[in-house]
């Protein structure tokens, strides 16, 4: 009993002090959006107007929504006002004696413009400059053209919808347990040493900032044309969100890319597996890693085949490599499994991830168990 009151005693000031932390440094952190920097924007005429003309991506998604209306006999502005109200927060009434209150929120004016200052600048109104102001006004002639129109805020004497600003937002972190953590990192090493015994071997190159890039590699069982062992089309696999990493594939390793012949390259992205960490690779610096990979081990070139294949957030890197000019050239197969990269313009990936679900969903009778894999599952720190 000693030995146990010792145990218990010792874990409860680690989980103390792990609380401490948590709530000085890691929470506030979180938050610091003073640390972010802009992702450059890609853009449709890079050539002459590098990072501008952003209103196209805009006009694409509106002619994709006219186009499925017309597809399903739909009225367009019911479906395009579907798809808008995913993006803004309408907030429970409140004063029930009050008439105003009980009148739904709505849309206004300000709301847009705040959320299109977020989707296309990732910034505040307030911090926009003179070329994107201009170019948020021709965006919102693009809604005006189709009969979109928006009320003023200081023309109505009621509730306003609130945009959900995804990277902007506050995020609301959750404490867990120091004990999750060290369950994640005990099922962490049992893959490695599972990978191990399939043949695979762990290395990590540097990216421009110093930062390292973890990856795991098998060579290929079958000759190449010059009868060298190994040959030139290797497969790139790139993980989702998992506590564990890669534990949660080696079924899928075992059974499928190990009795393969081709070269195997599995890419790990730590920040998305419980690793307590805020240097996440940018696509900069995980294009670059996986650059000096492929070079290190001899694909490098012009004849290689590549295999990518991406499971759920992985699918997000893939997306990267179809702009890397090097690379793009080599890629011969592209295997997406669950992707969640595809039409990001729908709210329902980001709704679910970050806020938890619509109002629909939250009156499902799974909330419970919803809530409780977010809470287990994504890593919001």
């Amino acid at each position: 009993m000693t030995i146990l009151y010792a145990i218990v005693l010792l874990y409860t000031f680690v989980e103390s002090i792990f609380y401490i932390i948590y709530t000085i440094y890691l929470k506030p952190r979180a938050n610091d959006f003073s640390r972010n920097t802009i992702k450059p924007f890609r853009d449709y005429d890079q050539f002459t107007q590098p990072n501008r003309r952003r209103h196209l991506l805009f006009k694409r998604i509106m002619e994709r929504i006219e186009a499925r209306s017309r597809f399903g006999n739909k009225d367009f502005r019911v479906e395009f006002d579907a798809f808008f109200r995913g993006w803004f927060c309408f907030e429970e009434k409140k004063n029930q004696g009050n008439a105003q209150s009980k009148l739904d929120p709505v849309i206004d004016y300000e709301g847009v413009l705040d959320l299109f200052s977020w989707a296309f600048f990732d910034k505040l109104r307030v911090h926009l400059k003179d070329w994107e102001r201009e170019e948020l006004d021709i965006t919102m002639n693009i809604l005006k053209e189709r009969g979109l129109l928006y009320p003023k805020r200081s023309t109505h004497n009621r509730k306003w919808a609130r945009p959900l600003l995804m990277s902007l937002d506050k995020g609301n972190p959750l404490h867990r347990p120091i004990f999750i953590y060290i369950v994640s990192w005990l099922i962490r090493q049992v893959s490695y040493t599972s990978l191990h015994f399939l043949g695979f071997h762990r290395h990590h190159v540097k990216t421009q900032k110093g930062k390292k890039l973890w990856y795991w590699y098998r060579f290929g069982t079958c000759k190449n044309v010059d009868g060298v062992k190994g040959n030139r089309n290797p497969i790139l696999f790139f993980h989702g969100i998992a506590p564990g990493g890669l534990a949660f594939y080696l079924p899928m390793l075992r059974y499928f890319l190990s009795n393969l012949s081709q070269p195997v390259l599995l890419f790990e992205n730590l920040h998305i597996t419980w690793y307590l960490s805020f240097e996440a690779l940018s696509e900069e610096e995980t294009v670059y890693g996986v650059e000096q990979v492929l070079r290190n081990h001899g694909f490098y070139k012009t004849t290689s085949k590549l295999t990518l294949c991406g499971h759920s957030f992985g699918s997000f890197q893939l997306t990267w490599f179809l702009k890397a000019k090097q690379i793009y050239p080599m890629i011969h197969k592209f295997v997406l499994l669950d992707p969640v990269s595809i039409l990001l313009s729908y709210p329902d990936v980001t709704l679910n991830f970050l806020y938890g679900g619509s109002e629909k969903d939250n009156a499902n009778k799974q909330i419970y168990w919803t809530k409780l894999k977010i809470w287990l599952l994504a890593s919001s720190e």
